[in-house]
């Protein structure tokens, strides 16, 4: 059987399977968008990153951002092009990403078998336990585990 469209240009064309992510996220607590003075960071690199690592769904990529969301939230990528001489270690990351996940400890695993160095922000008796790592540009990711009381 074949479907005519009226209009071709509403058609949109079936959803392609993705594999899932390595660390699956629960949540996405708070977003701003997050700002970037790289311009050494390949596109790829953070669609890796974002799309295969976190799960986010890829939207558009530009010359100037790149475009991730989650559910209803959406990650901003602005790709900032200063001269060499205004970036330096001092430069403020202006960009905070924070995610809940269920599987904490499986989380940690993939960051390490990845080579993503993270930073432990918990003791064991806590309620929660979270850990402070970054995307290949430098922006910050809080990655909180869910508990049940």
């Amino acid at each position: 059987m074949t479907i005519e469209y009226d209009n071709p240009e509403n058609y949109l064309p079936p959803l392609k399977p993705r594999d899932p992510p390595l660390i699956p996220i629960v949540e996405v607590l708070a977003v701003s968008n997050v700002t970037l003075y790289s311009s050494h960071v390949p596109t790829q690199k953070f669609r890796d990153f974002y799309e295969k690592l976190l799960g986010l769904a890829f939207v558009e990529a530009t010359t100037d951002h790149l475009h991730f969301h989650y559910f209803q939230h959406h990650v901003l990528i602005e790709q900032r092009h200063a001269p060499a001489d205004e970036i330096s270690a001092e430069t403020p990351v202006q960009g905070k990403l924070i995610l809940t996940v269920r599987r904490y400890d499986s989380a940690l695993e993939q960051l390490r078998q990845h080579h993503i160095p993270c930073e432990l922000l918990h003791t064991e008796s806590g309620l929660a336990r979270m850990a402070l790592f970054q995307d290949p540009g430098g922006n910050w990711i809080h990655l909180i585990e869910i508990r049940p009381l």
